[in-house]
This record gives C-alpha cells, structure tokens and sequence, in this order.
C-alpha cells in the first residue's frame, strides 16, 4: 500500500460546520490543514498534514449560520478555526466568497480570522471590501516565537511580515500569542515576538498550552513534566512565561490580555459578554485600560434580572426545554443538572449575561476553558 493510499484510509474527526466556542460562533465550511503544528488540537483528529475538504460552499455555509441556535446578531464570528483560511488556494477562493456572501446577506458580526500564513492580493482586497461593507472582519495573526520544529510548515518570515501588511491595510490585527512552552518562555523569544507585534496589532492574548480531552500524550511529548491535570486547566503556562508577562509587555507599550473574550470586547469597542466581568478570571488575569473597565463595569453594575421565562425560552432555543436547572439571581450563576455540550453552556452565557455551569457531555471535544470556570495551572519547568 502506498503512502497515499495508507493517508487515505485514516479517518479524518469532522467539527460541525456551525458551532459555538468561547468566544464566538464559528463556521468550519473547510476543515483539515496541511500545516502540522505539534500542539495542534487537530492533529487528535488527523486534520494536520492533509489537503483540507470543503463541507460547504459559501452560500451554503451563511444559510446554516443564520438558521443555526447559536447565531446571535451582533455577536462575535470566527471562520475556518479546523484549517487555515490562507494556506492553500481553495481555501482562499472559499474565503473570498464566503466574505462575498455574509456582506450581501447583511451580516454585520465581527469576524475573526485566525492565521499563520501570508495573504495574497485578493484576500486583502476582499477583507477590506467586506469592512467597507459594514463586515467588521479582525485578523488573528498567530506567532509565538516558536521554530518550525514545532509549527512545521509555516513560514514564519512571511507571518511576521503580515503584522505590517494587514495593519497597513487598516485593518484590525491581534496578536495571538499561543502556546506557551518552555522551548519559547525565555526572555530573548518573548523580545523577539514583542518587537515584531508592538505598533502592528491592537492587543496581544497570550495563551498558555490547551490541552483537549485525549491530548495529553500529545502535549507531553512537546513538554517534559507536563502536570498529569492539564487537562483540567483553562491552559498550562510555564512559570517562566508567566512571571515575564508581568513586566515586559509594560516596558514595550503592549497591551495583553489572556482571556479572548477579553480582547474582543476591547477591540469591538463593547463590553464583556462572556460572564468574566467581576469574576476570578477577570480579577486575576486581564489588566484591562481604565477605559474599558468603565464599560464593563457600567453594563454589569445593575443588570437586568432574569426570570424563568427568559430561561426557559433559551434552553428551548437549544433544545435543551425539560433540562433541570437552579438559578442564583444574586450570584448570576445558572446550574444545569445535566450535562451538556460546552457549546450549549457558552451560548446560554452569552445569550443571557450570566455564568452557567454544567457537567461536562462525555464525548465532547472541546477543552475546559475560561468561560466554563477553569483557571490557569502554572508550573515551574524550565526550558
């Protein structure tokens, strides 16, 4: 059997074309990426180091999104988080028509693309068509200083230089500065990144390592020492990275968040819609602007009660009438008895302006995060 036939048979874990994450609604009408990043949740699924397969067209992908329970308008999108939107001509053809499609079909969400790859002409110039448009789209440029030992296939002399193209084109960038390993936590790669990003990017969200369910062996083998409960951590940071973070993005004049939702909402000029405003999370990890931390506190300081009415009609919305649940008005806490998806718990927090927690549905993909209740595990390994 050949390589490429042996390739074929392997069986390839597909997303649903339309979910919910932390912090958006995401469209996956394309998944699987040639890239082969060894921290890469898809590599679990055998979505790296393949030719990507197109689920949906364009027009096929708006339609579900706006039929789908966790479309919110105004809320924030994400596309193509199962695969890269830039690293293969089709994928960019896709893009190009997908932003064609949400800007005739009025959509006027935020849009996040997330990258490691250089744009071409047509990308650009469908993104700043689409903004002009009233399509709020927002570039995640992905860099962290890694080498292509561990991101292999990217070419990171192009990404670097794509901080200076997108913001030329006046179009928002984030810097994406994840993960953090021990190999990239040294003070010499932390300058290098910072350099690179300060005066190109709005923000950076530093992210420690995810760790999705079934991925341990996979990180550890990036990571010696890898803590046995990183699983159950929103992310794991080396302590090096973390206690670096805490004075060098001050000296550069970089603003750094580690909640994305966090970011977001200081990017799109809004308020906190994730259920972070007053909790641990936002206590201990996002030293927002004066600015921003107004607006938040101006929306939550008296917000609006809910009732059982209003509950009740979201978890139909979902599919979820009949689920037993307690509601805490004074802590804004709702308690599903029943597990659920984490894309059920997310989209009733946002829909609701409230923290709702769960147990965990079984064979659900995604990992523990912030917006779930999870906190940062730091530990003490040294590159």
């Amino acid at each position: 059997m050949t390589a490429t036939a042996a390739a074929a048979m392997i069986l390839r874990t597909y997303e649903e074309i339309i979910d919910q994450h932390d912090s958006y609604t995401v469209m996956n009408p394309v998944q699987g990426c040639p890239k082969r990043c060894a921290y890469c949740f898809l590599k679990k699924r055998n979505q790296t180091g393949v030719k990507p397969v197109e689920l949906a067209s364009p027009a096929r992908t708006v339609e579900l999104l706006l039929s789908s329970p966790y479309y919110r308008p105004g809320g924030v999108l994400a596309a193509y988080t199962c695969t890269d939107a830039l690293a293969t001509p089709p994928n960019r053809k896709h893009l190009v028509g997908l932003l064609g499609e949400l800007t005739q079909a009025n959509v006027t969400n935020p849009l996040v693309l997330i990258s490691k790859c250089a744009p071409t002409p047509d990308v650009v110039d469908a993104v700043t068509t689409a903004r002009a448009a009233g399509l709020p789209v927002i570039l995640y440029l992905s860099y962290s200083g890694l080498g292509p030992d561990v991101e292999l296939g990217i070419d990171h002399h192009a990404l670097r230089r794509s901080f200076a193209l997108w913001h030329g084109a006046g179009v928002p960038v984030v810097h994406y500065w994840r993960p953090f390993l021990p190999q990239n936590s040294t003070q010499e790669t932390m300058r290098t990144v910072l350099d690179t990003v300060v005066g190109r990017s709005a923000c950076s969200v530093a992210v420690g390592l995810k760790t999705p369910p079934g991925a341990f062996d996979q990180m550890l083998a990036l990571w010696d020492g890898l803590p046995a409960d990183a699983a159950d951590a929103d992310a794991v940071w080396p302590k090096e990275a973390k206690q670096l973070l805490e004075t060098l993005p001050a000296e550069y004049g970089q603003l750094v968040y580690e909640s994305n939702s966090c970011a977001l909402a200081h990017v799109t000029g809004r308020a906190d819609e994730a259920g972070v405003w007053g909790s641990d999370v936002c206590a201990s990890a996002d030293l927002c602007p004066a600015g921003q931390r107004r607006l938040c506190r101006g929306t939550w300081r008296n917000p609006a009660p809910i009732g059982t009415p209003q509950i009740e009609a979201e978890l139909a919305r979902l599919g979820l009438l009949g689920t037993p649940y307690t509601w805490n008005q004074q802590e804004r806490q709702l308690h599903l008895a029943t597990p659920v998806r984490r894309a059920d718990t997310t989209s009733l927090t946002y829909a609701l302006g409230a923290r709702v927690i769960a147990p965990r549905q079984e064979d659900d993909l995604y990992w523990s995060g912030r917006i779930g209740g999870s906190l940062p595990l730091v530990t003490g390994s040294t590159p």
